[in-house]
């Protein structure tokens, strides 16, 4: 209103639990230095035992000397100062906008900037304009290594351009009009939503994305292979293992469903147990759910389900003189059904019965799939799959086939991905100290049976990417 300034409800609450999940939060207001300073006080952002660095000389060789006075000061005689001496350093830094004219047009103390900013806590622009918000923005957007994940949220036509060049911007619906939220990737009512929509729904955003792109991978990979390993036994002359409309079923009908319901209700923990431990967000932040090593993980997976489920059936075919190749391809395929299924359920957290009615829906649709195409004969010319599925289900090697296939694939996974054991810390609710001892043992809440709270398995990080 102009009239009256002052924080909204749960904003010094939001900031504090945000800055638990190892986000860097960087404060830029066109307020003076002493209203800006307030604001850090009062959000508590800044504290009374952080040493406060300023950077707001009154000529380009001033703002040079505090800001290397600054930078000498915190990285002492030692070089790079670790983690352990950056948490003991507690260092802040609040820079103005006439001071941010000299660095911003100066790349060597541009990266200065950068580089003490790095080693604080806090950072708190004051006096700056819509369009430094924007550079400063930009500057740790693309001069930070490893790149960081940037989220900019204002509520007024003045921060429009920071939230524009953020990767997520956040506009808040208040007394300053619309123009952030229009301009906004997302937008809240109050500040304090920042947190629920960050903790909770980023996170679970994050672990639903990365599952469903390597499933989808680990899924088609099986089929395909399956389709490659069958050219040793046909001289490859081009002929396939599967009925042509069997196969295209696959992805329509049998492994569709319980892939897109594990994208919108998919969680490992609730959502007042991602509020009250911020630590959870951590492993998104190390890239644990979605990287080299999940990718590997799951075409290896791939591989060696593809073994087992085109090998067994074969060689139960084999072994026992059978030679109908509609009855073997429906065979290959029916196992491969059921196991891709489940091995979905193994990766779900959320079990309810919707989940299990949907993995029934997928494997059932094979069935009545194979039923509709085996009606339809002479009516459309459906002869490749004329008395198929009738003559497989009335075979019992079938069934014995599949429960072997189907129990080998599990057993594969449970054995090397679920069942190592693993020590993950039980943190006490009442122990203001349980999240650090959680994040030192790179373990979530609850136990997660020797994986993190995004599915990878534990095990040491590198290159940790920061959020700001």
């Amino acid at each position: 209103t102009a009239i009256e300034d002052k924080l909204q409800a749960g904003v010094p609450d939001a900031i504090a639990t945000l800055a638990q999940a190892e986000i860097k939060i960087w404060v830029l207001t066109g307020d003076k230095q002493e209203t800006a300073e307030n604001i850090g006080f009062a959000c508590r952002l800044l504290t009374d035992d952080m040493d406060i660095n300023y950077v707001n000389g009154a000529s380009p060789d001033e703002v040079r000397q505090q800001l290397q006075t600054a930078i000498g000061g915190a990285r002492g005689q030692g070089g790079e100062p670790s983690s352990q001496q950056r948490d003991e350093q507690n260092l802040a830094l609040l820079v103005d906008g006439k001071s941010l004219l000299t660095i911003l047009d100066d790349p060597a103390l541009t990266a200065d900037l950068l580089a003490f900013a790095k080693l604080c806590k806090a950072v708190i622009a004051c006096r700056v304009s819509p369009d430094q918000k924007r550079q400063i923005v930009s500057m740790v957007r693309y001069g930070v290594r490893p790149q960081p994940m940037t989220l900019a949220i204002g509520d007024g036509a003045n921060d429009v351009p920071m939230i524009t060049e953020a990767h997520v911007g956040v506009g808040i619906s208040g007394n300053e009009g619309l123009q952030a939220v229009r301009s906004a990737d997302y937008a809240i009512a109050q500040f304090r939503f920042l947190k629920r929509l960050v903790l909770v729904h980023g996170r679970n955003n994050y672990r639903r994305v990365a599952a469903i792109v390597l499933y989808s991978l680990y899924k088609n990979m099986l089929l395909v292979t399956s389709l490659f390993f069958y050219n040793f036994y046909n001289g490859w002359s081009g002929s396939t293992i599967y009925a042509s409309w069997i196969l295209s079923g696959f992805n329509v009908f049998y492994t569709f469903l319980p892939i897109i319901f594990y994208g919108f209700m998919e969680q490992d923990v609730k959502p007042e147990t991602a509020l009250q431990f911020p630590q959870l967000y951590l492993p998104g932040q190390r890239r644990q759910g979605f990287n080299m090593w999940q990718l590997a993980l799951w075409v290896a997976n791939g591989l060696a389900h593809c073994v087992l489920v085109f090998f067994i059936p074969t060689g139960i075919f084999a072994a026992n003189g059978m030679e109908d190749h509609g009855v073997y391809g429906t065979t290959v395929m029916n196992a491969m059904v059921i196991g891709v299924n489940l091995r979905l359920a193994l990766e779900q957290n959320h079990i309810s019965a919707v989940s299990h009615f949907v993995v029934f829906i997928s494997i059932a649709s094979f069935y009545i799939w194979g039923a509709i195409l085996q009606s339809l004969w002479p009516t459309l010319n459906f002869d490749q799959f004329s008395g198929v599925l009738s003559a497989s289900l009335g075979t019992p090697v079938l069934w014995w086939t599949v429960l072997v296939t189907f129990v080998a694939m599990t057993a594969v996974d449970v054995a090397c991905l679920y069942a190592p054991p693993a020590v993950v810390a039980e943190p006490d609710v009442r122990d203001p100290g349980a999240g650090a001892r959680v994040r030192a043992a790179g373990g979530v809440a609850g136990g997660t049976g020797g994986r993190h709270a995004d599915g990878a398995p534990a095990r040491p990080h590198r290159g940790k990417a920061p959020y700001y």
